[in-house]
């Protein structure tokens, strides 16, 4: 079955979650199609036909702005429960408790400066987000949502964050800028194309 549990809670208006009687704990889906390689698949056994009557509303957040992009969920080790983390188009982001709704912390990057690529939360716990007009990538801290730190690119950004680690290197945050003329940096590296960011330089 390949309509997996979180991308059916970012189909549906607002942040939606499921009744625990269907799923004792909600799979990590910590960025845009669960992985780097986007296979948007989850092995939960207890996704099936059989189930899919049982499905519905356990509860949902009013973000007080559209939200763009999709939230995502990852497990926090610090807070010791599953978090759902989702961004809108007011520059916030904020942190839900994946079991009962309860707003755990909500940050605003730059109000008026839409947060609409999908969040990625890092093995560490740690969740990156895309400013689209100012061009920054910022990663926060997932239980808090203290800015850990933060990179300036030259031009908008749309796309969602992916975390991967290439062959014999570090992790890195990847993100697609729009087109606009000028560079990010490197005379090879022009807007419009994907942006690689190792996360220890940020």
């Amino acid at each position: 079955m390949k309509r997996p549990y979180a991308e059916l809670a970012a189909s549906l208006v607002a942040i939606v979650s499921l009744p625990p009687v269907c799923f004792a704990q909600a799979p990590d889906w910590p960025m845009l199609s669960r992985d780097a390689m986007h296979h948007a698949y989850t092995g939960n056994q207890q996704l099936t036909a059989s189930a899919a009557p049982k499905l519905g509303l356990n509860w949902m957040a009013n973000l007080h702005a559209a939200d763009l992009g999709s939230p995502v969920i990852a497990y926090n080790t610090v807070l010791n429960k599953t978090v759902i983390y989702v961004g809108d188009e007011n520059g916030d982001v904020f942190a839900y408790d994946e079991s009962n709704g309860e707003q755990i912390w909500g940050v605003n990057i730059s109000f008026g400066n839409p947060e609409r690529a999908t969040p990625a939360v890092a093995p560490d716990g740690s969740v990156w987000v895309g400013s689209a007009y100012d061009a920054t990538v910022t990663k926060l801290d997932g239980a808090t949502g203290q800015t850990l730190c933060s990179a300036r690119l030259n031009t908008t950004i749309d796309a969602s964050i992916t975390l991967a680690t290439p062959p014999g290197g570090e992790l890195t945050v990847y993100t697609g800028t729009n087109d606009g003329g000028g560079s990010i940096g490197t005379p090879d590296n022009k807007a419009g194309v994907e942006v690689g960011i190792s996360e220890s330089d940020c």
